[in-house]
């Protein structure tokens, strides 16, 4: 799972650096899909992180 998740994320960061290019060559004023990219990998990494959580695989480190 972590690395399909690894696979998704790279992807998106592509496709979003793709996307930045193309507004900046063809001078397209408005960021039609920049938000639906930052939502889906905000989801990705939430949702790694709370499989990760809930897995038991991150563990809080505490000093007394």
């Amino acid at each position: 799972m972590k690395k399909q998740m690894a696979i998704a994320t790279l992807i998106l960061v592509v496709l979003k650096f793709a996307y930045n290019i193309y507004r900046v060559v063809y001078n397209v004023q408005q960021p039609l899909l920049e938000r639906y990219f930052n939502y889906a990998i905000l989801f990705i990494i939430f949702y790694y992180g709370f499989t990760s959580i809930k897995k038991g695989k991150v563990k809080a480190k505490c000093k007394n």
